[in-house]
């Protein structure tokens, strides 16, 4: 068993540390006055990732989310990957990048990490190079990856952080915004079909996290919040996540018993845009103290990829809560006519995806 290695990355903004296991985020601080706020969550210890199996802060792959029967066909040939949920494959495998080890070696405010992976490795064909470079530059922090294959394969990688901008207790009153048209279904198995649907907060752009969780339609009910796909944004900014610090009437911060509800307390749900959001959670703050201890935090997250996986964490149990913004092509790509293209990665085609999270705070 490899031993596990850190590097600390640092400058007068962002605090990251890396695990060579996983090419995990283990930690992730902004810093906001003089106090360093934690903006995802982490394992109790580094040496907690050997055992863990919901990829906290993972490059997560070969192919990330769940493939149907683990099964893949390839180049005309049908592939058995490895099946490690239920009869399913899911995020590479039990054994897949999540738990490989990477080189790691830092330039000052610069990491660059490499890996091989394995003909065969989980089922996947093609020996994989892969090359992933982690950058802080002032508030915001970039990761690339590159990557070739010696055989043609299965390849939709992504990035696995569970984001709470501070506050654990705060963490439903977060207002998330997600840029896309619409969101993918899944079956009962949580694989995503090719049936399009659209859940109301996706109407309004900006809603607490709460209410995208409690959002009325069959599938947020069916998997009690989000665990699913959206596509069809304009642009690289796919998700903005926000803690939005409640304020009084005169506009300083307030806390709960402080606070004037700014919106009428027979409108139970935001009608559109971030300052219904904002009213919003001045109404839950009146009545529960953490939503008024927000951070005051504003994460943007950019990609080039044509979507990202959402999930709420209802299933992270004690070490939750935190959302997963996963930028990737839908899971189970293979099965989608339109998207099967850009999951196939050719021998000696270079493959390239790239995530940035661009933080600031409310004036």
């Amino acid at each position: 068993m490899a031993p596990l290695k850190t590097v600390l990355l640092e400058n007068e903004h962002l605090r990251v540390r890396i695990v060579n296991l996983g090419l995990r985020t283990h930690s992730l601080e902004f810093r906001v006055g003089s106090s360093w706020v934690p903006v995802i969550r982490s394992l109790n210890s580094i040496a907690a990732h050997r055992e863990d199996d919901a990829a906290f802060g993972a490059l997560v792959g070969r192919a990330a989310g769940r493939t149907r029967d683990g099964l893949a066909m390839i180049a005309g040939t049908s592939i058995q990957l490895a099946q490690n949920h239920g009869r399913h494959h899911l995020h590479g495998g039990q054994q897949g990048m999540t738990q490989a080890t990477w080189t790691l070696e830092q330039t000052g405010h610069s990491l660059s990490a490499t890996l091989v992976s394995k003909d065969g490795e989980m089922g996947y064909p093609g020996e994989l190079q892969l090359y992933c470079t982690i950058r802080l530059d002032g508030a915001s922090i970039h990761y690339e990856l590159e990557a070739t294959s010696s055989e043609t394969t299965y390849f939709n990688p992504t990035w696995h952080h569970y984001f709470c901008l501070g506050n654990p207790g705060a963490f439903q009153d977060q207002v998330l915004t997600i840029n896309a048209t619409h969101a993918y279904a899944n079956d009962a198995d949580g694989i995503a079909i090719d049936e399009r649907f659209m859940p109301a907060p996706l109407a309004r752009k900006a809603a607490t996290i709460a209410d995208w969780m409690a959002a009325p339609h069959p599938q947020i009910r069916q998997f009690a919040g989000l665990d699913h796909y959206f596509g069809g944004g304009e642009d690289d900014v796919l998700a903005v996540l926000e803690a939005i610090p409640v304020r009084s009437p005169s506009g300083s911060e307030t806390h709960h018993d402080e606070v004037a509800i700014r919106s009428n307390p027979d409108d139970s749900a935001p009608t559109g845009g971030f300052d219904n959001a904002e009213k919003r959670l001045n109404v839950r703050a009146a009545e529960n103290d953490h939503a008024s201890r927000q951070t005051g935090i504003r994460m943007t997250l950019k990609s080039p990829a044509p979507g990202l996986q959402v999930y709420t964490g209802q299933k992270l149990g004690p070490i939750g809560p935190g959302l997963a913004i996963e930028p990737m092509v839908v899971p189970n790509a293979l099965a989608f006519g339109e998207w099967r293209s850009s999951v196939v990665l050719n021998a000696g085609q270079l493959f390239g995806r790239s995530m940035t999270l661009a933080f600031s705070t409310f004036n």
